[in-house]
Parts: C-alpha cells; sequence; structure tokens
C-alpha cells in the first residue's frame, strides 16, 4: 500500500474540480435555456406589463393615502380617513393587479 506519487494526487484532484465545474455549467447552461431571451421584444413587453402594474399599485396607495390626510385635515377626524384612504387605494391597486394577471393568463 503506497501512497500515490503527489502528482498523481494533484492530478486526481484536478480532475474532479473540473468535472465539479463541468456539472455546474451544465446546470447553469439548463437554466439559461429555461429563461426568456432578455433581448427579445416579448420579454421586455411582459417585464415593462409588470413594472407598471407593479407602479400603479404603488401610486394607488399612495393617491389613497394623500386623500384620506385632506380629508382628516377637512373633517378633523385623523387617522381614520387616511387609514380608509390607504386601504381604499391599495385594494383597488390590487384589484388592477388582478384584473391584468388574468387578461395574461387568457393568452
Amino acid at each position: 500500500p503506497h501512497a500515490p506519487a503527489a502528482g498523481a494526487r494533484r492530478e486526481a484532484a484536478g480532475s474532479r474540480a473540473a468535472s465539479r465545474t463541468r456539472g455546474r455549467m451544465r446546470g447553469r447552461m439548463a437554466v439559461q435555456e429555461q429563461l426568456p431571451d432578455k433581448r427579445s421584444p416579448s420579454a421586455t413587453r411582459e417585464t415593462l406589463r409588470y413594472l407598471h402594474v407593479g407602479s400603479e399599485v404603488a401610486i394607488f396607495t399612495a393617491v389613497g393615502v394623500y386623500g384620506g390626510m385632506k380629508l382628516d385635515e377637512w373633517l378633523s377626524s385623523a387617522p381614520w380617513c387616511l387609514a380608509g384612504g390607504a386601504v381604499a387605494g391599495f385594494a383597488l391597486g390590487f384589484y388592477e393587479l388582478v384584473r391584468v394577471a388574468r387578461r395574461v393568463d387568457s393568452r
């Protein structure tokens, strides 16, 4: 039972590392094949659609909060109109998100 020479040990370790690297590369290539081409117009359009819907949720919520603040000032009812405006704005934004998602699913 001789210990393998230092060169043989290095060679075996090198082949194991190369095998791991090849396995990782195959895994990355498989994932990349499943992703849409980033340069295609349809992928860009899809990304912009979802960014638009996400920003609508934020805008609806912000408008609801602002409107609620102004109503609270006018009615001296702080913070009830603010809370109601925030909830109503978020609900409208979420409704729009669901509506767009259903439209995309029906295609």
